[in-house]
């Protein structure tokens, strides 16, 4: 024997993930929900981000500083 290198099997949670990853890769229909996934949860996190300060009413707000 010249080396002691050996390759494992992959196990069968690894042999899943390839499965559906190559059935996500080649599905025309899975990658459309998935970019519409992807949209919804962005505009959802930076709606988020634009509402929570203006519905907290702590005062802060533009015209509130342009009167100093």
């Amino acid at each position: 024997m010249v080396s002691n290198y050996s390759i494992e099997a992959p196990n069968s949670q690894l042999r899943r993930a390839q499965w559906f990853k190559q059935k996500l890769e080649s599905s025309k229909a899975a990658k459309i929900v998935l970019f519409t996934l992807t949209i919804l949860g962005t505009s959802m996190v930076m709606g988020d981000g634009t509402l929570t300060p203006a519905i907290s009413g702590n005062g802060n707000s533009i015209s509130d500083t342009t009167h100093i």
